[in-house]
């Protein structure tokens, strides 16, 4: 199986969704969560789903050329945790369209 570049982060992030070192205090409100990312980094949400936990997972990037970006989840009562973070974000074409690793 190829992954396309967003798809071994996000495999990576649902790794660690079943892991117990996701602690609590990672966590906070959605519209917090957001406003934290926008204020640090810049980010924004570029991508959403839903996952089969009936969680909401986003991908936010920066747009101001730092091109960092993160995966954050929300649980069905609001609460956003911070999965994971990196650097190097680029988006790329629609399913299917973007280059194969």
């Amino acid at each position: 199986m190829q992954l396309g570049r967003i798809g071994l982060p996000v495999a990576s992030a649902v790794f660690l969704l079943a892991s117990p070192a996701l602690s609590l205090g990672h966590c906070k409100p959605r519209i917090e969560a957001l406003e934290l990312l926008n204020q640090l980094y810049g980010e924004a949400p570029v991508a959403i789903g839903v996952t089969n936990k009936h969680t909401l997972l986003e991908v936010t990037a920066a747009s101001n050329g730092k091109q960092s970006w993160t995966i954050i989840i929300t649980t069905p009562d609001g609460l956003t945790c911070m999965i994971v973070a990196g650097e190097g974000w680029r988006a790329i074409a629609g399913p299917g369209q973007g280059t194969k690793m």
